[in-house]
Protein backbone atom coordinates (compact mmCIF):
# COMPACT_ATOMS: atom_id res chain seq x y z
CA UNK A 1 0.00 0.00 0.00
CA UNK A 2 1.34 3.44 -0.91
CA UNK A 3 1.67 6.57 1.15
CA UNK A 4 -1.27 8.29 -0.53
CA UNK A 5 -4.71 7.49 -1.92
CA UNK A 6 -6.39 9.41 -4.71
CA UNK A 7 -10.08 10.21 -4.40
CA UNK A 8 -12.41 11.37 -7.14
CA UNK A 9 -15.30 13.56 -5.98
CA UNK A 10 -18.77 13.83 -7.57
CA UNK A 11 -17.68 16.99 -9.46
CA UNK A 12 -14.80 14.93 -10.97
CA UNK A 13 -12.17 16.82 -8.98
CA UNK A 14 -9.32 14.71 -7.59
CA UNK A 15 -7.39 15.03 -4.35
CA UNK A 16 -4.76 12.94 -2.63
CA UNK A 17 -4.90 11.99 1.03
CA UNK A 18 -2.48 10.10 3.27
CA UNK A 19 -3.03 6.36 3.49
CA UNK A 20 -5.16 5.59 6.54
CA UNK A 21 -7.22 8.80 6.30
CA UNK A 22 -10.84 8.13 7.28
CA UNK A 23 -13.92 9.24 5.41
CA UNK A 24 -14.77 11.59 8.27
CA UNK A 25 -11.35 13.25 7.98
CA UNK A 26 -11.85 13.69 4.24
CA UNK A 27 -15.28 15.26 4.83
CA UNK A 28 -13.83 17.57 7.51
CA UNK A 29 -11.07 18.65 5.11
CA UNK A 30 -13.77 19.85 2.71
CA UNK A 31 -16.02 21.53 5.28
CA UNK A 32 -17.08 21.06 8.88
CA UNK A 33 -20.74 21.25 7.82
CA UNK A 34 -20.27 18.40 5.32
CA UNK A 35 -18.73 16.26 8.06
CA UNK A 36 -21.62 17.06 10.42
CA UNK A 37 -24.40 16.27 7.97
CA UNK A 38 -22.82 13.13 6.48
CA UNK A 39 -24.06 9.80 7.81
CA UNK A 40 -22.02 7.52 5.57
CA UNK A 41 -19.86 7.47 2.49
CA UNK A 42 -19.91 5.50 -0.73
CA UNK A 43 -16.51 4.48 -2.06
CA UNK A 44 -16.80 3.26 -5.65
CA UNK A 45 -20.52 2.80 -4.93
CA UNK A 46 -20.00 0.66 -1.81
CA UNK A 47 -21.61 2.03 1.36
CA UNK A 48 -19.10 2.47 4.17
CA UNK A 49 -18.92 3.93 7.65
CA UNK A 50 -17.27 7.35 7.86
CA UNK A 51 -14.74 5.90 10.31
CA UNK A 52 -13.36 3.53 7.69
CA UNK A 53 -10.09 4.38 5.96
CA UNK A 54 -10.47 5.48 2.35
CA UNK A 55 -8.84 3.82 -0.65
CA UNK A 56 -8.30 4.94 -4.24
CA UNK A 57 -11.62 5.52 -5.97
CA UNK A 58 -14.70 7.65 -6.35
CA UNK A 59 -16.10 8.99 -3.08
CA UNK A 60 -19.51 10.42 -2.24
CA UNK A 61 -20.79 11.58 1.13
CA UNK A 62 -24.34 10.66 2.04
CA UNK A 63 -26.54 12.69 4.36
CA UNK A 64 -30.03 12.18 5.75
CA UNK A 65 -31.56 13.16 2.39
CA UNK A 66 -29.90 10.18 0.68
CA UNK A 67 -32.11 7.08 0.90
CA UNK A 68 -29.01 4.83 0.71
CA UNK A 69 -27.62 6.41 3.89
CA UNK A 70 -30.70 5.31 5.80
CA UNK A 71 -30.69 1.77 4.43
CA UNK A 72 -33.52 2.46 1.97
CA UNK A 73 -33.05 1.39 -1.62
Amino acid sequence: MGDAVQLIFPDNSKREFAAGTTGREVAESISKSLAKKSLAMALDGEMMDLGAPVADGAIEFLGREAPRALGQH
